[in-house]
């Protein structure tokens, strides 16, 4: 099942984007 591990590393990488945007700036 590498679909869904691949699938969790998307939405870290994509909740770390959003973090970066709304904590750093």
């Amino acid at each position: 099942m590498a679909i869904v591990q691949h699938i969790k590393v998307i939405l870290l990488v994509s909740k770390r984007d959003w973090s970066k945007s709304d904590g750093y700036e």
